[in-house]
């Protein structure tokens, strides 16, 4: 082996070292998930709903998918056996793209669908005391910062998608703070959580939360389903031929709250009679876009892209090696004598043997 073969060689197995450890590195990432934002179906960690998400998909025979393609929802079709869930939409979002997705899932809601929408928290989220974080101060001073700060962060939002569009539906998003007194907020909570005591019939376990949002403002449309103190946290009505259910906080989805309440009698509720399961994850900002790779894989040619890439190494390692045997090489090179004058000075010539006048054997 010469030495550019063993340079090629070399070069090839940094390569392919190199490759194996960004996939080693990428799969640890991709195996928590954290690569991706929180409330998505696919982290593993508390902050995710990949628990939720495998949980239905094996409960419904593999019928769950994500939705991170408009196109994908806009050419699915809405019927009574399929509900869509929306986890983790943020009120603070003022970008014109989702008023689509708004308007997509309120016509698979008039076409049978159940769409699960849960908020956000504007606070608590992920808190690990409350009792500390609910402190309503007294001072005059301090409220009117922060109600000028709360002027603020609401004029640098001209237009709120998700509450202009639950305005049309007759609810709005609030804060428990805002409508219980100081003692009466202490007072609902348990184990470092909040338990919405279930106002509807179909359930009798409370629901676990873990920030003070609620809903306020709902029309006569609404049926209230879980409240604290009469304040509505969950609520659904009817739309069109489906349903719409309404969350004011997310954290029940979650991987840490289907950890401390399971919330059977809910899911059990919500899936009733549906055997499609669909999570959005368009308003997270997770859009799968088809790449040469996920096209490849979407059409089966793993594999040959897998030969292409073995002939081709084939290819880069035998053209490191001559496939002529090599000769001596001359001592000295002779410029005036031509390449076929040199040929026939190496190898013998036999053609004498074949001659008629060949000396005889005595």
């Amino acid at each position: 082996m010469d030495s550019k073969a063993t340079r090629i060689g070399i070069l090839l197995s940094m390569a392919l070292l190199f490759a194996w450890a960004c996939v080693k590195i990428f799969s640890i990432r991709f195996e928590s998930g954290s690569l991706y934002p929180e409330y998505s179906s696919r982290r593993a960690d508390p902050y995710g709903t990949k628990a939720l998400y495998d949980t239905l998909a094996s409960l419904n025979g593999g019928a769950a998918s994500r939705v991170e393609a408009s196109f994908a929802l806009s050419n699915s079709k809405g019927s009574n056996d399929h509900i869509f869930f929306v986890i983790g939409a943020d009120r603070y979002v003022s970008e014109s793209k989702f008023t689509k997705l708004w308007t997509v899932l309120e016509d698979k809601a008039m076409q049978g669908s159940t769409i699960v929408v849960s908020v956000t928290p504007e606070s608590f989220l992920w808190s690990e005391s409350f009792e500390t974080e609910i402190e309503i101060e007294d001072d005059s001073e301090e409220e009117d910062q922060e109600a000028e700060e709360k002027a603020n962060s609401e004029s640098e939002f001209d237009f709120l998608i998700l509450e202009h569009w639950l305005n049309e539906m007759g609810a709005e998003l609030g804060r428990l703070r805002e409508t219980l007194e100081q003692d009466e907020l202490r007072a609902e909570i348990e184990d470092g959580a909040f338990q919405a005591k279930p106002v509807h019939d179909s359930f009798q376990k409370p629901l676990l939360l873990k920030a003070d949002d609620c809903l306020t403002e709902l029309d006569e449309n609404w049926t209230v389903l879980f409240a604290i103190t009469d304040t509505p946290i969950a609520a659904s009505r009817s739309l069109g031929n489906g349903m719409l259910v309404l969350v004011a906080d997310s954290y029940p989805f979650t991987n840490e709250g289907l950890l401390s309440a399971r919330n059977s009698e809910f899911f059990a509720w919500l899936l009733r009679g549906k055997s499609i399961v669909s999570f959005v994850e368009l308003h997270l900002g997770v859009v799968r876009h088809e790449s040469i790779v996920a096209l490849a894989r979407k059409h089966g040619l793993t594999g040959a892209i897998i030969l292409c890439g073995i002939a081709a190494a084939i290819f880069i390692w035998s053209s490191a090696y001559s496939r002529v045997p090599r000769g001596h090489a001359p001592s000295s090179v002779d410029a005036s004598v031509s390449p076929r004058e040199a040929r026939e000075r190496r190898e013998p010539d036999h053609r004498h043997c074949f001659r008629s006048d060949r000396p005889k054997p005595s």
